[in-house]
């Protein structure tokens, strides 16, 4: 869709931005690669209308930043520079989605109960971890799980 729309891209920004798509899916991967992943989000439950549609909401995010030589760096300047992932949900389950945050902290609590071992690495879309009230990151605190949260992000 880049390529068609703004065919002068560089191919570098082309490459950073189709290997961030699902980035969360397999960051891991090459790190911890015999490591035991639980799923947060399970196949039954995903809509695929949304991951069908997935790359033209991104499209469409980027658009007013694509089309000149500092496309990348306009496109992250934005992503980090707006506090979107930090605002409270407007409404109960408006993204980024109270009911996420309360699913993903039920699968973590279950998991750390059933499980030896005393530390997880958690991969998950920074509004989760926002300080911000029943974030997923919250409602692990309350429960006296200690989270350290790293956001990565370009220096």
């Amino acid at each position: 869709m880049i390529i068609v729309e703004f065919p002068e891209t560089a191919l570098e920004v082309l490459d950073i931005l189709e290997t961030s798509l699902y980035y969360e899916a397999d960051a891991h991967t090459g790190v911890f690669a015999d490591t035991r992943i639980v799923w947060l989000v399970f196949e039954n439950e995903i809509d695929m209308s949304v991951l069908d549609n997935y790359a033209l909401r991104r499209m469409n995010m980027y658009r007013r930043h694509l089309g000149n030589a500092d496309s990348f760096s306009r496109i992250s300047d934005w992503a980090w520079t707006t506090s979107r992932w930090k605002q409270i949900p407007k409404k109960e389950l408006d993204y980024p989605g109270y009911r996420r945050d309360f699913q993903f902290y039920g699968i973590i609590k279950d998991t750390i109960s059933s499980q030896d071992g005393d530390w997880a690495l958690v991969i998950v879309g920074a509004s989760h971890v926002a300080d911000r009230y029943n974030s997923m990151r919250r409602l692990l605190e309350q429960d006296k799980v200690q989270c350290i949260v790293n956001i990565v992000k370009p220096q």
